[in-house]
């Protein structure tokens, strides 16, 4: 139950923007091949995956040996919070389109208003307002910096309340309805030339 108000929360605060957020005036572009994603998101300053795994953990105990072990095993490979992303030339064609960008932001982003506030050199900025009724509402900003061409940060933070029952959030943060400040950060390197 709680998942699902975790990956909407999720959804809400990042948009799915850090390999779409280039625009032609950012430079360097990304090079093409296989980037590996380092996410954190923080609420009032608490890690969400490190409770959401704490969580997990508690209710494996819970389950029979051999599907403990399968279990542990999955999650496992999503203990260090890193995911993989390809970007292809056709990637690179859509970063030059400013106002393509933003509405792949906006469609990402139910019930908020975004727009950007600096593009150029190596940074894209944006900021606006969410009015989710069963998420985020409050008052949302970030940033893209491209460090290199294989390398690219994306920061965002909120300040509003979250609009989520405590019994959707995981143990040890239901407490974080209401006022919240969150932030998340995502740090995408170039991995390889191959997305295989």
């Amino acid at each position: 139950m709680w998942q699902s108000a975790t990956k909407s929360l999720i959804a809400c605060l990042a948009g799915g923007i850090l390999l779409n957020a280039q625009a032609q005036d950012i430079s360097p572009l990304p090079e093409t091949g296989l980037w590996q994603v380092e996410t954190t998101t923080l609420i009032n300053g608490q890690d969400m995956m490190s409770a959401i795994r704490e969580a997990q953990r508690q209710a494996l105990s819970q389950l029979p040996e051999e599907q403990r072990a399968m279990m542990e095993a999955m999650m496992q490979q999503d203990e260090d919070q890193v995911n993989h992303e390809c970007v292809t030339n056709d990637d690179l064609a859509t970063f030059s389109d400013a106002d393509a960008l933003l509405q792949d932001l906006l469609r990402d982003m139910p019930g908020c208003s975004i727009e950007l506030t600096e593009r150029g050199g190596d940074r894209l900025a944006f900021a606006g307002t969410c009015d989710g009724e069963e998420g985020f509402t409050g008052d949302i900003e970030g940033e893209v910096v491209m460090t290199s061409a294989r390398e690219m940060r994306h920061t965002f933070t909120g300040n509003g309340t979250l609009n989520t029952k405590s019994n959707e959030l995981p143990p040890g943060m239901q407490d974080m309805t209401g006022q919240v400040e969150t932030r998340h950060t995502e740090i995408a390197r170039w991995v390889a030339a191959d997305c295989r």
